[in-house]
């Protein structure tokens, strides 16, 4: 099949509508960045954050991080195994769009008026991670 200009990503491009074609299915190329998605949250968090692990009545950072199939699907788990269980069993799909738009949505209705200098590089660096 003709590739898409960089080795081992091939291109559907060619193909027409209503014509089938064999490719070779690859793992997702992208990892998950959540250092970076928890470094900015926690800057962001509007709400009071957990110092030590001692701490209640706080969000304990770093949050948990969903685990992903080759496709980048949600696989209904975290990483440490534990299941994820505000993930649908069925149609997930639409999960991610929702979690990052409740994620905006909280920082932005919730935290303060004006933002510090980190809080505005921290925002920026969130819309780009999205």
């Amino acid at each position: 099949l003709p590739r898409s200009g960089k080795e081992g990503l091939p291109s559907d491009a060619n193909i027409q509508a209503g014509n089938a074609r064999i490719f070779e299915k690859l793992a997702l190329q992208h990892g998950m960045n959540s250092d970076l998605a928890n470094r900015f949250l926690k800057v962001l968090w509007p709400y009071p954050v957990c110092q030590k692990d001692s701490d209640v009545d706080c969000t304990q950072f770093p949050l948990p991080v969903t685990a992903r199939d080759e496709d980048g699907g949600l696989t209904g788990k975290y990483l440490d195994n534990s299941s994820a269980t505000f993930i649908p069993l069925r149609g997930s799909g639409v999960t991610d769009y929702h979690c990052s738009w409740m994620i905006l949505h909280t920082l932005s209705f919730n935290g303060p008026p004006v933002l510090t200098s980190e809080e505005q590089t921290a925002f920026g660096e969130m819309v780009m991670y999205l």
